[in-house]
């Protein structure tokens, strides 16, 4: 057994993970079965205001200042303000880790006696527990069983492929496949192309190669997983939930950086008041829970567009896509979308 006590104990060195750790000092201990950046299960496109604020900008690898959806029989462009950028998971994992002084431990976690978490590597206390370890949220879900259902998980695969290409490109329910979306993420010198389920249907390999086929590209490797399409409770007995442990990634679009890092570094400044006596672990609880509430409507917003987008046939689609695109509903839109998880406080 680990014999000091630590400021924070945080499951997971996911990006929520690590950007609530670089609030707290270097008596934080960090458990995660895989070293930070390894094991990439994300598409990598992020506000470039986010990734500014957090310091990261060698990561950036491609920027974008389009979307463009491509529904049964054409194509519509929303112009993105602030632009966006697609970036390399292991750069932007290690320019957080060096803005962290924790201790990382490399380890699988098993349970939670009181405030000390249980792991492979021994036993780890701390004054504050925080669940940053993705979907299955390894600790919050003792106390909240239902995290672990995957009814409301989205699931997608992905691989690489040597093309240059400009915009980020979603594909609504490609080939006439019901909840599914498919996507071009450009990177530079090449591309990331991926096909998902809304509703959670795996494996998806035979549909990424049909989808390969029909842009013509050849990909690589391959890596997938799963994320919420649903936001979920921010706190669960004693413990935070940040990140995707939360389910703070939005539906229909899948964007969870920003969610991730910004209610990650939330809970780091509330745990900081905490260690310095400025404020009691159960208060601190129910100001992370309210400022999750506060955001909560653009996730509640996202989410009934994807259900009514899915439930269109294709010419409803089109024109809900040409609804969304033209100047009168973009420019609100993207004001609020862009408003909704600011990056400016990181």
């Amino acid at each position: 057994m680990d014999n000091h006590r630590y400021d924070a104990v945080i499951v997971g060195a996911s990006f929520a993970g690590l950007a609530a750790a670089r609030r707290l000092g270097e008596n934080v201990a960090i458990l995660d079965r895989k070293a930070p950046g390894a094991g990439q299960a994300s598409s990598c496109g992020a506000p470039l205001p986010t990734i500014s604020a957090l310091g990261a900008e060698e990561s950036v690898l491609q920027i974008h200042d389009e979307l463009v959806f491509h529904t049964a029989h054409r194509s519509d462009a929303f112009r993105l303000a602030p632009s966006f950028c697609t970036f390399d998971y292991e750069r932007l994992a290690q320019a957080l880790l060096r803005q962290v002084s924790a201790k990382v431990v490399q380890t699988n976690v098993r349970g939670v006696d009181g405030m000390r978490v249980v792991s492979d590597n021994g036993v780890y206390e701390g004054r504050a527990l925080i669940d940053a370890s993705g979907w299955r949220a390894a600790i919050g879900s003792i106390f909240a069983p239902d995290l672990g259902d995957r009814r409301w998980l989205f699931c997608g695969v992905e691989t690489e492929v040597a093309v240059r290409e400009q915009g980020l490109h979603f594909y609504i329910e490609p080939q006439g496949w019901k909840g599914t979306l498919g996507w071009v993420f450009p990177c530079g010198q090449f591309a990331r192309v991926g096909i998902g389920s809304y509703i959670g249907d795996h494996p998806l390999g035979q549909r990424l190669d049909a989808f390969l086929d029909q842009l013509g590209f050849t990909g690589s490797t391959r890596h997938g997983g799963f994320f919420p399409s649903a936001l979920r409770v921010p706190t669960a007995g004693h413990v935070f939930l940040v990140g995707d442990a939360a389910g703070q990634c939005f539906p229909l679009s899948g964007e969870g950086i920003r969610p991730a890092v910004y209610f990650g570094d939330y809970c780091g400044r509330l745990v900081q008041e905490v260690v310095a006596g400025q404020r009691g672990y159960i208060d601190a609880m129910h100001a992370y829970a309210a400022e999750v509430r506060r955001r909560s409507w653009s996730f509640h917003i996202m989410r009934v567009l994807q259900d009514v987008l899915l439930a269109l046939p294709p010419a409803g689609q089109v024109a809900l896509v040409r609804l969304i695109c033209a100047p009168p509903l973009r420019l609100p839109m993207g004001w609020g979308y862009a408003r909704a998880i600011p990056s400016a406080r990181l």
